[in-house]
């Protein structure tokens, strides 16, 4: 069971700029197109706003975003040996233009 919860949320930047929450799917429904469905249901409120979206992504779900028309904005890179864990995260910053 997949449940939304306010996916796309009243974090605006302006009139025409939304932010987009989270996705993320259980490991055993990955591939099978369920971030797919809940991204669409999404941009159809998106879409009738006619406004841009901004998101970030990891580097797992940058391509599922490529794929809606998300374009690479800027990348943060955390070094995760500053807060006691090893490795570094990376979250890339997307925009998505308004589709008119």
């Amino acid at each position: 069971m997949i449940i939304v919860n306010r996916l796309v949320g009243e974090e605006k930047i302006d009139d025409k700029s939304q932010v987009l929450r989270a996705i993320a799917t259980l490991p055993e429904y990955q591939g099978q197109g369920c971030a797919s469905v809940l991204l669409k249901s999404g941009l159809e409120i998106v879409d009738t706003r006619k406004a841009k979206v901004f998101l970030e992504a990891t580097p797992q779900g940058r391509p599922l975003y490529e794929k809606f028309g998300w374009k690479f904005v800027d990348e943060m890179v955390f070094d995760l040996g500053k807060y006691g864990c090893s490795g570094v995260q990376r979250i890339t910053c997307m925009m998505r233009e308004a589709i008119e």
